[in-house]
């Protein structure tokens, strides 16, 4: 039943609105019906084929970066802390090896970071909010990319602090390390 509603379904499609013949019974056999059917035919057959070959290529990606040279973060004052930071929890994840020059690796992880002082809190509500009498509370980014020795980039995030962090090197590494761990290996479990 199907089959009979496609051939007619490409029959109408593949004739032209030209032909008398056509206009007066679609279902009727003609010569240029036929060549038209062919190459519609070849059409189809041709893209499910790019498809077929789209799809193989999408199940076997290029194998992702093992060897990770930690670039600079610029050059903001936490800037520093936060690419050891993340150079430790990649080291400490043994998913990665950590190279020590950009020639030596396969790929570059660098960006840019900027941590600021949100405010302070204080469990003694008369103390205020000076910087005296309370902890910081920390806000910030991290943008991260990782890219090949061609310039062409891996993979990025953009890494946000959470309310309420106060050691925001060590947040922001966590974060970094743990999507870039999970975008690597898909089926491995990490920890939260």
């Amino acid at each position: 039943m199907w089959r009979g509603l496609v051939a007619v379904f490409l029959t109408r499609l593949s004739c032209s609105s030209d032909c008398r013949q056509c206009q007066y019974s679609c279902l009727a056999p003609c010569s240029h019906r036929a060549r038209s059917r062919s190459k519609l035919r070849g059409s189809v057959l041709l893209f499910c084929c790019l498809i077929g070959l789209g799809q193989i290529e999408a199940q076997n990606p290029p194998a992702f970066p093992h060897r990770i040279y930690v670039g600079d973060f610029g050059g903001k004052s936490e800037a520093s802390a936060i690419k050891t930071a993340v150079r430790n929890e990649l080291q400490k994840s043994k998913v990665f090896e950590m190279v020590e020059s950009p020639a030596d690796a396969d790929a570059v992880l660098a960006g840019d970071a900027e941590v600021y002082v949100l405010g302070y809190y204080s469990l003694y509500a008369r103390a205020g909010r000076s910087p005296a009498n309370g902890n910081p509370v920390y806000g910030g980014y991290t943008s991260v990319e990782l890219k090949s020795h061609s310039g062409e980039t891996v993979w990025s995030y953009l890494s946000t602090l959470r309310s309420g962090s106060t050691d925001p090197a060590r947040d922001i590494s966590r974060d970094i390390a743990r999507h870039l761990i999970a975008v690597a290996f898909p089926n491995r479990k990490t920890e939260r």
